[in-house]
């Protein structure tokens, strides 16, 4: 992880009091550390002042030794973020990363804000549409991993977006090339081969591809498929189908003729996997819907960290000085209910209002308000006014 842009704040009462409303959220907890929190190397970013102003400086090659409780030190450092290491070291707090000598590591893949595609934020059927697809990315990230048989799977919301760590001991010593592979087969990037040329001519076809995937992405097109192939069958007409075939797939009519006609004599050999043997049409077809296939269910993810073998991560029930949320360790069946803009806010952040000064318009959601601003005053919920505040887009009022 590479060291957090350092970020200035023109008030400093805008800092005291993130800062105390910080401290008493500690105060009211205690923090667990990690298995092997002794050989792990540990952060910390708090805010320092300088000659240009406040600024965020982020500490690392720490020991546990030196934090002590790390409850403690949360109360009187009041940091912004609290880092622990996925990995064991032998000599965690070298500054040297090859003098460190590494031991293994968790496995850890990040799906973060950032990395989602560009997506319609006026979107009127959720407040959220960011978050919501940050954890329709997460929900597919998990199926991914079953794929492969993977058990131990810790799903955490990061603040900011979610993580989800491989705590089997089988995964630790993997390097970075390795977890790479994991990556890769998450995103689907092992199908983008010469499966994908149109002027493939070769004799494999597609369906002799995703024969070697009989769980897992080759399982999942062959169902989407059918889908398809059963959709196309309850139109009935053949001018509605023939018509979508040449539209959406860009089937000629002759080829479109062909698989027609294999939809309406011979369902049991596209069901078997064989339809593309019978027609080139249908390997076509096969190979269009592949593409979109995967396009629409390949995982973001935040690749350089997902591979990084020395990955930062928040620690649990820390807060994330960017947001003002909670990290917050997930159970599987709780994710679909799991809301991140409501959820993750600590209590005592509810029920209180704030005057903020607006630095930034926009529109901004949280905890269950939408609050569309340009600059100036505003009495606004406590958890959206410290999440203004640490996004520096205001600072506290001294009205």
């Amino acid at each position: 992880m590479s060291e957090p842009t350092q970020v200035a704040m023109t008030e400093s009462r805008t800092r005291d009091y993130v800062q105390r409303r910080f401290g008493e959220y500690y105060e009211g907890l205690t923090l667990l550390e990690p298995a092997n929190s002794e050989s792990r190397e540990w952060g910390l970013t708090r805010w320092t002042e300088t000659e240009e102003g406040i600024t965020r400086d982020f500490t690392r090659h720490l020991s546990i030794f030196e934090l002590g409780d790390i409850t403690e030190r949360a109360i009187a450092d009041r940091p912004l973020h609290m880092y622990v290491s996925t990995a064991d070291y032998e000599n965690p707090t070298s500054t040297d990363v090859d003098s460190k000598g590494w031991r293994g590591g968790d496995v850890t893949f990040f799906i973060e804000l950032e990395n989602i595609p560009e997506i319609d934020e006026t979107d009127t059927e959720t407040a959220h549409p960011r978050y919501d697809a940050c954890k329709s990315e997460l929900i597919t990230l998990l199926a991914r991993l079953d794929d492969l048989h993977i058990t131990h799977l810790a799903p955490i919301f990061t603040g900011d977006g979610f993580r989800v760590q491989i705590q089997d001991e089988d995964y630790r010593q993997l390097r970075e090339s390795e977890r790479a592979e994991l990556l890769d087969y998450v995103t689907a990037a092992e199908f983008d081969s010469d499966i994908f040329d149109p002027t493939y001519n070769g004799d494999t076809t597609v369906s002799d591809v995703l024969a070697h995937y009989v769980d897992g992405w080759g399982r999942d097109l062959h169902d989407e498929f059918m889908d398809y192939i059963k959709e196309i069958r309850q139109q009935g007409d053949r001018e509605e189908q023939r018509e979508q075939l040449e539209t959406v797939y860009n089937i000629s009519d002759k080829s479109s003729g062909k698989i027609q006609n294999l939809i309406s004599s011979k369902p049991g050999l596209i069901e078997a996997g064989r339809g593309d043997k019978y027609t080139p049409a249908v390997n076509r077809l096969l190979r269009e819907k592949l593409e979109d296939f995967i396009e629409e269910h390949r995982v973001a993810i935040n690749s350089p960290r997902t591979t990084n073998p020395h990955a930062f991560v928040r620690l649990p029930n820390t807060l994330n000085g960017d947001t003002g949320l909670r990290v917050t360790s997930l159970e599987r069946d709780e994710i679909e209910q799991f809301d991140p803009t409501i959820d993750p806010i600590p209590d005592l952040f509810r029920g209180k209002e704030i005057d903020i000064q607006v630095t930034s318009a926009g529109t901004y959601s949280l905890a269950g308000s939408t609050l569309t601003v340009e600059e100036g005053l505003y009495t606004v919920p406590e958890p959206l006014g410290l999440y203004l505040m640490l996004q520096n887009r205001a600072e506290l009022s001294n009205a």
